[in-house]
């Protein structure tokens, strides 16, 4: 019989994730952002329902991804670049702090919820083009799943902004 709950509860749990849209090999280390958990390094997950952070012995959380707005990826130079209340608490004052290099190796994938929140993972030695590439399907899912106020504007007709 326990076996039987185990399957159920594997069955259970693929339901709820949905199927497996990203495995990326490279290890994330999370800056900030996201409830009150603690900086960790560990691995992400990308499913069709949600996205999962684990790290062992230490933070672990999900997000649906119907809760997320956006998600972005950006060099250190574009992070530097803009600033918001959650980048600095993430990043500190080391935010301040990030050089320009010709050949940047590191990439900051933010994902930006509904509610405002900007979840910040930092990834060392991928480029971030090269990281844009491997979650491209993953944002396009994303950005069908929630299409931005502009996009739906523009999806109007005559008839509807006579009325």
């Amino acid at each position: 019989m326990a076996f039987f709950s185990s399957k159920q509860d594997k069955d259970q749990l693929k339901a709820q994730r949905g199927e497996t849209v990203l495995k990326t090999p490279f290890m994330y280390n999370y800056m900030g952002g996201y409830g009150e958990y603690k900086k960790a390094t560990g691995t992400l997950q990308f499913y069709t329902n949600q996205i999962e952070f684990s790290s062992p012995l230490s933070t672990k959380f999900t997000v649906a991804t119907s809760q997320i707005a956006e998600a972005t990826v950006e060099g250190k130079d574009d992070v530097s670049k803009r600033f918001t209340v959650t980048r600095l608490l993430a990043l500190g004052i080391f935010a301040f702090a990030l050089k320009k290099s010709s050949k940047e190796r590191e990439a900051y994938l933010t994902v930006v919820l509904k509610d405002g929140q900007e979840i910040i993972f930092h990834i060392n030695g991928v480029a971030p083009r090269d990281l844009q590439v491997k979650l491209a399907k993953l944002m396009l899912q994303l950005k069908q799943a929630n299409p931005s106020p502009d996009s739906q504007a523009n999806t109007l007709s005559v008839a509807d902004e006579i009325s």
